[in-house]
């Protein structure tokens, strides 16, 4: 494995940087390169060298770094993501902020969210931009099972559960939107670089939503 890092902190540029380089590396089509991942502020680079030379390959993405090729990353416009409210501990968020359930709401569905990276399990987003005066720590004992979709906020952090896992965020949402499908082409729904904001539905767009495969998503321009 090679790595390039750069700037270590969470930053917009930085992070159109990384995505910016991923995507260059990925459409080179390079033979022997298995993989290519990115995260805040890295770019890690899976290759397997009985196929490729080490410092073939280095030399190549060193010249990548250094160029200065457009980073077209997705077409303008917000993904929407449609959120129910209704988690279990969104109390426990208002109560810890000093604030309503609906101004929890209000605060976490107002902002614009940059997905910085995927990970932790299959397709989790890892989202940058949410309004700080919402942040509560992370749960003393993480839950055991967390259903996939679910919404929740960790620190400063917000993210959605892509699959049915562990988790010790606070839960106050969730999303009829499939976030993770392995039988699918392809098996995101969102990716590295997209802006995002979430929208407050009510139980029966939930339901709806949920009906139609939760595959779909709409865009703000």
């Amino acid at each position: 494995m090679l790595s390039v890092y750069f700037d270590e902190r969470i930053d917009d540029t930085i992070n159109s940087n990384v995505i910016a380089l991923k995507n260059r590396l990925i459409q080179m089509k390079i033979n022997g390169i298995d993989a290519v991942t990115s995260t805040y502020h890295t770019v890690s680079v899976y290759y397997d060298g009985l196929q490729v030379d080490r410092e073939i390959l280095m030399k190549m993405i060193k010249d990548q770094c250094e160029s200065e090729s457009p980073n077209h990353e997705f077409e303008s416009g917000l993904v929407i993501i449609p959120v129910l409210y209704d988690g279990e501990d969104i109390k426990r968020v208002a109560n810890h902020c000093g604030i309503s359930v609906e101004e929890v709401v209000n605060r976490h569905s107002n902002a614009v969210y940059r997905i910085y990276m995927l990970g932790f399990s299959p397709g989790f987003p890892y989202f940058g931009g949410m309004n700080q005066s919402i942040a509560t720590p992370r749960l003393k004992t993480p839950r055991l099972k967390i259903e996939a979709g679910s919404v929740g906020i960790a620190d400063r952090q917000t993210g959605i559960y892509p699959i049915e896992s562990p988790g010790g965020w606070n839960l106050i949402g969730r999303t009829p939107l499939k976030l993770f499908d392995p039988t699918n082409q392809c098996p995101f729904l969102l990716a590295s670089g997209q802006m995002v904001r979430f929208m407050p539905i009510d139980h029966k767009e939930f339901t709806r939503i949920s009906e139609t495969g939760g595959r779909t998503y709409a865009r703000e321009n």
